[in-house]
């Protein structure tokens, strides 16, 4: 840290995280704290990570996020009242459209193992419509997330395939055709504080997403241009769904809006000129700092650190009973 003139601190909800914060506050360096979640309110992290979220926060000079509405609002909780918004940086190396194999339409929802309640709610009850109208021409695929749909999606019509790594994730999408992807996500605080990864993900791949119509997607999307909105109620996903069954040639068109939305607003060269624009002390020569001092407090440490296992362990009991959360904690 002695060596260092700007400290950028990713996610900070950890002990180590505090301790850096705490340690370099007074020393004349630069503290910019990186989050693309709302760490400061999210229920289901413990209340102690919560605490060492927002104490790191209020020790920062510059916020660095990736959503607008999370980025006001840990601006108004820092130091230094600054803020650098960025979005994922995606090259033109990493798109691809995909060779369709077939007249089926192939709906995705791509998602980790504990979305699939999200899915039950907001997407499942508008499929009995569709499939009652349109079943040989639609097919659904689940990766990652296995929601119950027994009684409702026949077995001829969907399948499941299991989580991946990331870049493994990436690599079956490019050598897989969708025309459809789901990204239903509920209206709350905190999901509105989420990035767009779904958009990113979808459109990277040609594939066109429903997404709910609620934030962050309605920062990125635009309906049916390069997507199609969803409010989170039945009927209206029924609609969303049936059109694009029914416009499949607007399909491709809006894949491909996309896919240039992704170039011109996602590039490396809009996310470093945001960086020295608004972190202009990047480029500057060494700044004047004090040695930065290890803070050690065993008592406190010691108490965080157990408090913080005993709350995770109580949560994750509470969710999915004891012994798969001792095997977490474990882990």
């Amino acid at each position: 840290l002695d060596e260092s003139d700007i400290i950028i601190l990713i996610r900070p909800n950890i002990l180590m995280a505090y301790k850096i914060a705490l340690a370099v506050k007074n020393t004349g360096r630069l503290l910019v704290s990186f989050f693309d979640d709302d760490l400061i309110n999210h229920s289901e992290s413990t209340f102690v990570r919560r605490t060492y979220a927002k104490k790191c926060v209020g020790y920062s000079d510059v916020i660095w996020a990736v959503n607008p509405l999370l980025l006001s609002d840990y601006i108004s909780m820092s130091k230094g009242g600054r803020g650098i918004l960025t979005d994922t940086v995606v090259t033109r190396e990493e798109l691809s459209r995909p060779e369709r194999s077939s007249d089926v339409i192939e709906f995705v929802y791509a998602a980790d193992v504990d979305h699939a309640k999200l899915f039950e709610d907001i997407v499942l009850p508008a499929i009995p419509y569709i499939l009652n109208k349109y079943e040989d021409k639609v097919f659904f695929n689940f990766i990652g997330v296995h929601p119950d749909v027994n009684g409702i999606i026949p077995i001829n019509r969907c399948r499941f395939f299991n989580i991946m790594g990331i870049d493994e994730y990436y690599d079956f999408m490019k050598n897989h055709h969708f025309d459809v992807g789901f990204a239903p996500l509920h209206d709350n605080s905190f999901m509105n504080r989420k990035y767009i990864n779904k958009y990113v993900e979808y459109s990277k791949t040609s594939i066109v997403g429903i997404y709910s119509e609620v934030f962050p997607f309605l920062f990125a999307v635009r309906q049916h241009e390069n997507g199609i909105f969803a409010k989170n109620c039945v009927d209206d996903w029924e609609k969303a769904i049936e059109y694009a069954i029914n416009n499949y040639e607007q399909l491709s068109c809006m894949a491909e809006e996309a896919q240039n939305d992704l170039i011109n607003n996602f590039s490396m060269e809009k996310a470093i000129s945001e960086i020295r624009n608004k972190l202009p002390e990047i480029e500057e020569d060494g700044r004047d700092k004090r040695n930065v001092k290890e803070i050690n407090n065993k008592v406190r440490d010691a108490l965080y650190s157990n408090a913080d296992y005993v709350a995770a362990f109580v949560m994750a009991a509470k969710r999915n009973g004891a012994k798969y959360a001792m095997e977490r904690i474990l882990n």
